[in-house]
């Protein structure tokens, strides 16, 4: 999932594609490049999204947060960031 007012990206990360080392180097080179584009990338297994939704959810809630609030700094890493913050109101 994808969240673009707070450039977060939200990953569900299992053995099944992450099994062998092909699988796992492309995981890591993605979510690297998310990261330098200034994309927060928070990892979930599907197991943690059925047994601790609440924490999941909080993660979720709180990143955005973080990433949306004026002055956190995120506005410097990502360009959507600062195109949202001068659009919406005060």
């Amino acid at each position: 999932a994808y969240i673009p007012a707070a450039a977060l990206a939200i990953e569900v990360d299992s053995r099944e594609h992450h099994g062998d080392d092909i699988g796992w180097r492309r995981t890591l080179r993605r979510g690297n490049l998310m990261e330098l584009s200034g994309v927060a990338v928070l990892h979930f297994t599907r197991s943690e999204i059925r047994d601790a939704p609440d924490r999941v959810r909080q993660a979720v809630e709180r990143t955005c947060t973080l990433r949306i609030t004026p002055g956190c700094g995120c506005e410097r890493d990502h360009p959507s960031l600062q195109k949202a913050r001068r659009e919406s109101p005060s």
